[in-house]
């Protein structure tokens, strides 16, 4: 499923040390387009993890780097205001979809995108992750 397919998402996991919650890694492409300028021209290759506490200052993490929210270009909390970074899909555009039944065409849009690898997670979502899976979350919970 293009760059939301599972074999090519990377599940490592390690905690923050300022906050101490459980942390998903990401690659230097993403820290690359989300740090700012002239930080970002620095970074060493290293192992990083993205944490999307939103009380915590620390955004992105390694065994000898830490780099603060302040940072970043821009930071949105995942799953808060934004449920899909690539297509730029809003978690309030999306409950209201599904409250007026049209969340289906977003779904079969974002599938084929994703399908044709025109999605951009890696490099949209700070956290790297693909937007896929709150989707269908947000279908249970209003389902249920």
């Amino acid at each position: 499923m293009g760059c939301c397919d599972r074999k090519s998402v990377k599940n490592r996991k390690f905690t923050c040390p300022e906050c101490e919650a459980t942390c998903f890694s990401v690659g230097m492409r993403t820290l690359l387009h989300h740090v700012q300028f002239p930080e970002n021209q620095n970074l060493p290759d290293k192992d990083y993890y993205f944490c999307d506490n939103t009380d915590c200052e620390t955004a992105y993490f390694s065994n000898t780097e830490m780099i603060k929210r302040d940072k970043l270009r821009v930071f949105q909390p995942p799953n808060k205001d934004m449920l899909c970074y690539c297509f730029d899909i809003s978690v309030q555009a999306y409950q209201d979809a599904l409250g007026n039944q049209t969340a289906a065409s977003i779904n079969d849009f974002i599938l084929e995108q994703t399908k044709d690898a025109l999605c951009a997670c890696e490099v949209k979502n700070p956290s790297a992750r693909c937007c896929w899976g709150n989707l269908q979350k947000m279908e249970k919970a209003h389902a249920g």
